[in-house]
């Protein structure tokens, strides 16, 4: 196996070897992966879900990524590029 691929699942005992033998790509993806989830939860003001459930929890969820995601690209696009994108779809 290449060191540098990721297991199939994250439930394999070798999760905990790869990260080991490959500290700097778990640091990247550290960062690239802890960033969106913080800022969400930074939004959500680092409390727990409104609603209860796992159904509710999880519509809830979506909202917040769906949030997180509509504010990245207005600021990476800009809103009438990105409406205008929205528009063509």
């Amino acid at each position: 196996t290449n060191s540098l691929s990721m297991p199939k699942t994250r439930f394999q005992p070798s999760i905990y070897i790869w990260m080991i033998n490959n500290p700097t790509m778990m640091q990247i993806r550290k960062q690239t992966v802890e960033h969106p989830f913080g800022t969400i939860k930074s939004w959500m003001g680092m409390a727990h879900f409104k609603t209860k459930r796992l159904k509710n929890v999880s519509t809830e969820m979506s909202l917040h990524v769906l949030a997180y995601n509509m504010t990245r690209m207005i600021n990476i696009m800009g809103v009438k590029p990105l409406i205008r994108a929205i528009e063509a779809a």
